[in-house]
């Protein structure tokens, strides 16, 4: 299984998404991401993930100022 990283922040919201839906983080990560790999409407998926990638660049940016673009 294939591990990812987020940011602390992130991660907090998702704890607590999670926890008021009274599931596990690594359920919730996982039914967000088949919901968008499922999504029909051609709007989401050809935006999302360009919302999705700076957001996470964002992130990533605020975690090392001297790291680079790691999604392209």
């Amino acid at each position: 299984m294939p591990d990812i990283r987020l940011s602390n922040d992130l991660m907090s919201k998702v704890d607590k998404i999670a926890a008021e839906k009274g599931m596990s983080r690594n359920k919730l990560v996982n039914k967000i991401i088949e919901k968008y790999v499922e999504a029909s409407d051609s709007f989401v998926s050809d935006i999302l993930p360009d919302v999705v990638r700076s957001i996470v660049n964002d992130e990533i940016k605020k975690l090392d100022d001297t790291s680079t673009e790691v999604l392209q």
